[in-house]
Formats: C-alpha cells, sequence, structure tokens
C-alpha cells in the first residue's frame, strides 16, 4: 500500500514522507518534543497514547480506527498534534492552530457539491479518486453511492491549519486502512 501511495503521489507531484508502510517497523523522523514546521508529517514511535496529550476526536467514530490527540487543548497558537491508528503503531505528527477530522461523505458533499468548482484538485483529492474507483467501483467525479459505508470505515481526511485568523492554506492528509496514502497544500 506504501508503494502505491509513493506511486500515486509522484504521478501527481505530491511528496510522501509520513507513510506507515505494510506494518514493517518504521523508526521516528522527530524526537519527543519537537515541533515542526507548519506543513510537515513526522513519525514518532515509542510514545505511549496518554503521553501525546488530550484526544480529541476518533475515527471511525466506534470501533478501532484513528484518533486524534492535541498536545495543547485550548490554544490557539499552533503546537502539535499527532494522529494514531496506524499498521505500524507509530503516531504521526504535525503543527497547527486547528486540526479536524473529516469523514470521506463530507469530502464527496465539498468535492462533488457547488464548492468543487472553487477549488482545485489536490494529490489527496486524485488519491481519493483512486481508492474510491477500487473500493466502491465509482467513476472519477461521481460520489461512492451505496458503499459509501465501505470508505467510511477505513478512510479519513485530517485538515490541518496553521493559524485561527486566515488560513490561504492549509495542509489535508488522507488516511486509509491504517496508512498516509497522500498529502498535500490546499488553498483558495
Amino acid at each position: 500500500m506504501a508503494l502505491l501511495a509513493a506511486l500515486m503521489l509522484a504521478a501527481c507531484g505530491g511528496t510522501f514522507n509520513g507513510g506507515s508502510g505494510s506494518g514493517s517497523a518504521q523508526r521516528s523522523t522527530v524526537e519527543r518534543g519537537q515541533v515542526l514546521p507548519f506543513g510537515e508529517v513526522g513519525i514518532l514511535c515509542g510514545v505511549p497514547d496518554k503521553e501525546l496529550g488530550q484526544a480529541i476526536a476518533k475515527h471511525p467514530e466506534n470501533g478501532r480506527g484513528y484518533v486524534l490527540y492535541d498536545s495543547r487543548p485550548g490554544s490557539t497558537a499552533p503546537h502539535s498534534f499527532f494522529v494514531t491508528g496506524f499498521k505500524d503503531r507509530c503516531a504521526r505528527q504535525v503543527t497547527g492552530a486547528l486540526v479536524l477530522f473529516g469523514s470521506p461523505s463530507m469530502h464527496e458533499q465539498l468535492r462533488y457539491g457547488l464548492p468543487a468548482k472553487s477549488q482545485p484538485v489536490s494529490a489527496t483529492d486524485d488519491a481519493y479518486e483512486a481508492l474510491k474507483s477500487r473500493i466502491c467501483g465509482a467513476a472519477r467525479g461521481a460520489p461512492c453511492g451505496s458503499r459509501i459505508d465501505r470508505m467510511e470505515n477505513s478512510t479519513v481526511f485530517v485538515t490541518i491549519y496553521g493559524n485561527f485568523t486566515s488560513n490561504p492554506t492549509w495542509l489535508e492528509l488522507l488516511l486509509h486502512d491504517g496508512a498516509l496514502v497522500a498529502q498535500g497544500m490546499k488553498g483558495r
């Protein structure tokens, strides 16, 4: 899956520096306490979840999946957030002022509805199209349809905003089946 993701990103002009491989052992790319620049994704291994901060979101809400941790709850300044739920059992670390999970259903409403015409297609959009085609059998530019539950249980978008005031660009991650499949900057 990581090789497929890297190939998809290379074809789309994206970068891949936070994948999880196929369950093989990963090494940390960041040290405990290190703060990354906005837009980078780090891998942090060997730190217990309870030491990552406060759990603020889970996807899917029921069962096993991804958990989003805020290292400084209540802060509006950029700081570290962590996502767990990867096959390698290492957290992915990002820096932002606000980080949110978004479901495939929400992505489809934005991507195929009225707002879509105002947004350029990104690496995460292209990767989602490939996943959606494989899992749902839906054509490019068409919603998943009745098989959306298959996507909802294994896929989530992570949106990272650099600040609370104005965000002309933001980082978006696409996570699927325990791996970081794509990442890319988006903007207005």
